[in-house]
């Protein structure tokens, strides 16, 4: 990509490479290759930056940098860095909430959906977070339109459980999950 001076490709690479360390990250030397993903996911926020807009919609273009910055949420998130989690899930928040693309309403449900599912085991006011951000995703779920509305709507219901078992309310979380598989 680097090498056929482009760009979109290059960022899409960049991306790719920071995806597999973020999986390594899980399974081997957390540590090491979730630093690297966040070394991968900083150089592809760069490469979105670089890419011309006549490559890309400007509407696309911010959706691309929510995207990184939702990244770098994650990774900083797996390392313990609260703050820069903080930093960067409001940043691509605000990013998508302003943004002008049909694809908006898909990304912030993802973006909801991914924090809460973080917060659920941290501390009571990251809970309190978790639940709100639970909320926040179904009800972006909800605006999504086309194919993608499904499967939206089903990953949202099941955070939703999760936060709700979490919160001893069984009966709530079994109508909830009842409701995502139907």
């Amino acid at each position: 990509a680097i090498q056929l001076q482009d760009a979109a490709e290059e960022q899409r690479a960049l991306y790719v490479l920071g995806q597999t360390y973020l999986a390594m990250a899980d399974t081997l030397d957390r540590e090491t290759n979730a630093g690297r993903a966040l070394d991968y996911f900083g150089k592809s926020l760069k490469a979105v930056e670089a890419i011309p807009l006549c490559e890309v919609e400007k509407g696309e273009k911010s959706i691309m940098r929510a995207r990184c910055l939702r990244n770098l949420a994650t990774v900083n998130w797996s390392l313990g860095k609260r703050e820069n989690f903080f930093h960067f899930f409001t940043k691509a928040k605000d990013i998508l909430e302003s943004a002008d693309s049909r694809q908006k309403f898909e990304d912030l449900h993802g973006l909801y959906d991914e924090a809460s599912n973080l917060l659920l085991a941290g501390s009571e006011e990251d809970f309190k977070l978790s639940v709100k951000y639970s909320k926040e995703s179904l009800g972006k779920a909800l605006h999504v339109h086309g194919k993608k509305l499904r499967a939206c709507h089903f990953s949202a219901l099941v955070t939703r459980s999760k936060v709700q078992i979490v919160q001893e309310d069984y009966e709530e979380a079994y109508k909830t999950l009842f409701t995502a598989f139907k």
